[in-house]
């Protein structure tokens, strides 16, 4: 990404189309990220249907997010969203 370049994510996971590595290294940059509860729990690397404050912080861990991120959107389907 150039310096200085706002970046928006959709994640949108399909196996076999992505790994950790090559995830962390998009959502590092980015100041906006959109995923959904279920890619939520996979990029927080937990196996049960955790908390939102818990998948949050796992993801937070396992990407290291950081301070450009200003916009995090998670949907919940015909739940909406948070």
């Amino acid at each position: 990404m150039p310096p200085g370049q706002k970046t928006f994510i959709d994640v949108n996971l399909r196996a076999p189309w992505w790994e950790h590595a090559w995830l962390r290294s998009i959502v590092h940059g980015a100041y906006c990220v959109k995923l959904n509860q279920h890619e939520l729990a996979q990029l927080a690397e937990l196996d049960d249907t955790p908390s939102e404050r818990h998948a949050l912080e796992e993801l937070a861990l396992n990407y290291r997010l950081t301070n450009n991120i200003t916009h995090l959107i998670v949907t919940l389907g015909a739940e909406g969203a948070f």
